[in-house]
């Protein structure tokens, strides 16, 4: 009778450790997916660090050569702007400031 009942036991837990492995696979697959998805946003949002927004300026005014305006644009914007690197730490690397060498 003891025997039985520890058979039936060990049947039990053999039938949860099933489910568990089943649900663990599971688990780790939807895991990798989402560490994929995040791997691609986290691309996305990095490329989008080095954009430049602009704002205010009127659509089609670049005409056919975008970069050359952009170019004269600025040109003109930072006159007389001192451009400088900021800080040093890692936090602040890359990072730039301006401030006007002749206070307009």
């Amino acid at each position: 009778m003891r025997l039985a009942a520890q058979c039936q036991a060990i049947q039990k837990m053999e039938e949860v450790a099933g489910e568990h492995e089943e649900q663990f696979a599971s688990m780790a697959a939807e895991m990798g997916l989402m560490h994929n998805q995040l791997q691609e946003k986290d691309l996305e949002n990095r490329s989008h660090r080095q954009n430049i927004s602009i704002v205010g300026l009127l659509e089609g005014s670049e005409g056919a050569d975008a970069g050359a305006y952009l170019g004269r644009m600025l040109e003109k914007l930072l006159r007389g702007c001192v451009c400088t690197a900021v800080g040093g730490g890692s936090s602040t690397q890359g990072m730039w400031g301006m401030y006007y060498a002749n206070n307009p």
